[in-house]
């Protein structure tokens, strides 16, 4: 049971129809596909970076490493926050796995346990399709780039390869946040000192109308996001220039209130 949400309010949200299981079971082969490319690409740039190490500047790899975790955790939040916020998904036949994905991110509010029965193929072969482009951009200059310009621009390679991989896999420290007890002891242990996503700190994000905490990876780019009011701003700017209302395809159930009509409509 998600805090603050009653069983009428589960019973009644508008995307509980369909079956996510029987989605991913007929796109399976595909995610095997797209998670094992990811892994072979990620494996391939490692190799790639540390043919190329600059021994000089060993001092520079926590630096680097932490910048590109703490990054991959704001770009969790801000996929997140579109995929909840601006995409509403009966607009979205045209692309069936992209209305299945965020259809799931609005079902997910209501039912947070059905998360943690998806196996490592369906929880993360979606999101490393779009870490392919960064990963794969790495790896080609890696593989021609002159030695002189991969020595100038090494940690923004480095950078790029943590940031894709922390993200790629962004949906594995969702899924271990909402597992509890049930997750890897390795994975409880990082979550008790909030380098994984903590399931306490995950629940502010299921309680009503679920616009907080939105990043997902370690949640530690929550504490700006939220107490600067970012996702809030960038609501109102994007509201202001478009004309339309965040969240306005179930305003009524996050809310309790039928969404506001734009003056322009």
């Amino acid at each position: 049971m998600v805090p603050g949400v009653k069983n009428e309010v589960m019973d009644s949200n508008p995307y509980a129809e369909g079956d996510d299981k029987a989605f991913d079971a007929g796109y399976h082969s595909f995610y095997k596909f797209t998670v094992t490319t990811f892994l072979l690409l990620t494996v391939w740039n490692l190799n790639l970076l540390w043919s190329n190490f600059p021994i000089d500047q060993a001092h520079l790899v926590i630096t680097v490493f932490v910048a590109g975790f703490l990054f991959a955790d704001l770009c969790s939040g801000l996929n997140h926050w579109f995929m909840d916020t601006w995409l509403p998904v009966h607009t979205l036949g045209f692309c069936p796995l992209l209305q299945h994905v965020v259809r799931s991110f609005r079902l997910h509010h209501a039912v947070p346990y059905k998360f943690g029965s998806s196996d490592f193929y369906a929880t993360n072969g979606k999101d490393v399709i779009m870490v392919f482009p960064p990963l794969a951009a790495v790896m080609l200059y890696l593989r021609f780039a002159s030695s002189a310009s991969i020595i100038a621009n090494y940690w923004w390679c480095v950078f790029a390869c943590v940031t894709s991989f922390f993200f790629g896999l962004n949906s594995q420290f969702h899924k271990y946040a909402h597992q509890k007890k049930k997750a890897p002891w390795f994975a409880q242990v990082l979550q008790r000192i909030h380098i994984f996503l903590p399931p306490s700190h995950h629940n502010v994000h299921h309680t009503l109308p679920y616009d907080r905490h939105y990043c997902v990876i370690s949640g530690l780019m929550n504490y700006p996001m939220d107490v600067l009011r970012i996702w809030r701003i960038m609501e109102y700017v994007i509201g202001k220039i478009f004309r339309c209302q965040p969240r306005s395809d179930d305003a009524h159930h996050r809310y309790g209130t039928p969404p506001k009509q734009n003056k322009h409509d």
